[in-house]
């Protein structure tokens, strides 16, 4: 059965929402209805991101052995609808420079990133159990971190990393090398 939190972690949830969107209107010195709409556009953000967490986190517990039944009951929907909104049917299209690193685990990805940066291949997308890599005739480095903590993403930035994304509860990112890539072998 899945675990409901507490109240004061919900409120400390709904406070740090809050909080970003009123840091995305502080000081505004503008009329009212610019920042009402100001107030509109940074809700939706928050909307959006906290939608695509939800994704992930119902991804992450299906992949952890979570029955569609329960995740509906933490959501307050059937299980039929919680699977019509969260399965995942998407497969990326890959291009003549593109291809599928499959599979990979979290025991795994790591290893096979680096093997796969070494020849010139980086992540531009993932899912789960799989990245999607693009060729470039430098090699790569990847890095994988806990779910986000706070400055961390800008601090990594700050040393020449990219962000690729974040998907419960990894947050991936890559730099390239001033190296020439390794020749694949056939």
């Amino acid at each position: 059965m899945m675990k409901k939190i507490d109240d004061h972690v919900a409120e400390q949830i709904r406070e740090s929402i809050t909080e970003a969107i009123n840091s995305a209107i502080r000081d505004k010195t503008r009329e009212d209805e610019v920042i009402s709409e100001l107030v509109i556009a940074a809700t939706q953000v928050g909307l959006d991101h906290s939608q695509e967490l939800l994704s992930q986190a119902v991804l992450a517990a299906r992949h952890a052995g979570v029955s569609w039944s329960e995740i509906g009951d933490q959501l307050g929907v059937t299980k039929q609808a919680a699977q019509q909104r969260y399965r995942v049917t998407k497969t990326p299209v890959v291009g003549a420079t593109q291809r599928l690193l499959k599979p990979v685990t979290a025991l795994n990805e790591m290893a096979k990133l680096a093997d796969a940066g070494a020849h010139g291949w980086h992540s531009i997308s993932y899912g789960w159990l799989y990245h999607l890599l693009e060729k470039s005739d430098q090699q790569w480095e990847h890095h994988r971190d806990g779910f986000p903590i706070p400055g961390n993403r800008k601090r990594l930035e700050a040393h020449g990393w990219t962000w690729i994304g974040t998907t419960y509860p990894w947050q991936y990112f890559k730099r390239p090398l001033d190296t020439p890539a390794f020749k694949e072998s056939l």
